[in-house]
């Protein structure tokens, strides 16, 4: 049960699997019900179950967070939010080392089997292994940033928020971003209208 928005960095530390995330999900709801808010579960592509606070349909303003938890990676997660150029650096180099790791191994190979068309297959294994693994490889366990952080803040501001603007504000937890923004992505599908017209607010390693 959560009192308080902070309880989520103790009780709900890893969502990742469908019985954390359901965990996390009743909680939430109990928890912004009892602050005077409506609370629904809306489903989306692969699985996804976002949870929206508020009327969206209504709302001016959207506030978001993901509610996932990322997998465990094998190289830094580095994020540079006021040096936009580094960042972009940085992931143009993660996707580098993944051309190069998955060029060897198929040279390897080839090399090995004196086969090219075996080298091509297993480049393009390694490639992809890497990439899959890096969304839905083990949950990582230090998640406080992203994206707990995000997830406490949206709740604390629903919690804060003077009763008389809480029908302006829609405050939505995507489920699945880590595997491709697929929680955002249904929402913007099943809202398309009432989104062109609304200011969002996403809440992403807020740190």
């Amino acid at each position: 049960m959560i009192t308080k928005p902070m309880d989520v960095l103790e009780q709900f530390p890893i969502r990742k699997s469908k019985k954390q995330k359901q965990a996390f999900r009743d909680a939430v709801a109990e928890y912004v019900k009892a602050q005077g808010y409506e609370c629904q579960g809306e489903k989306g592509s692969m699985g996804s179950q976002n949870v929206i606070i508020g009327d969206p349909e209504k709302a001016k303003y959207l506030v978001t967070a993901h509610y996932d938890t990322p997998a465990s990676l094998f190289i830094p997660n580095f994020i540079t939010p006021c040096n936009f150029l580094v960042f972009l650096l940085y992931q143009i180099a993660i996707v580098a080392l993944f051309v190069v790791a998955a060029f060897v191994m198929g040279v390897v190979f080839g090399l090995i089997t004196q086969s090219p068309e075996m080298g091509g297959a297993i480049a393009g294994l390694v490639y992809w292994g890497m990439l899959i693994a890096m969304m839905v490889g083990p949950a990582n366990k230090n998640n406080a940033n992203d994206n707990t952080s995000g997830v406490v803040s949206v709740l604390e501001m629903a919690r804060s928020m003077p009763e008389n603007l809480r029908d302006r504000v829609c405050c939505v937890l995507f489920d699945l971003e880590e595997a491709g923004l697929v929680g955002s992505s249904s929402f913007r599908k099943k809202h398309k209208k009432t989104t062109e017209k609304q200011i969002i607010l996403n809440l992403d390693c807020v740190g």
